[in-house]
């Protein structure tokens, strides 16, 4: 997932620059790679939550040995 993100970054930075010029497309770059850092932080976020026991389930579990 990583390795598309990179070339599709760097492909974007190529033509975008060529395009506009580089300010332009190092900002758009940035804009997008905020974007993917997000939804690998919301992801990671999602993914601990599932798998943390909440305090309920602990204290049964407890309660229960």
């Amino acid at each position: 997932m990583s390795w598309r993100a990179q070339n599709r970054l760097h492909d974007r930075l190529r033509r975008i620059g060529a395009k506009r010029g580089y300010n332009a497309a190092y900002t758009a770059v940035g804009r997008e790679l905020c974007g993917y850092l997000w939804e690998i932080a919301t992801w990671m976020r999602a993914t601990l939550a599932a798998e943390t026991p909440t305090s309920t389930q602990t204290e049964e579990v407890a309660i229960n040995q």
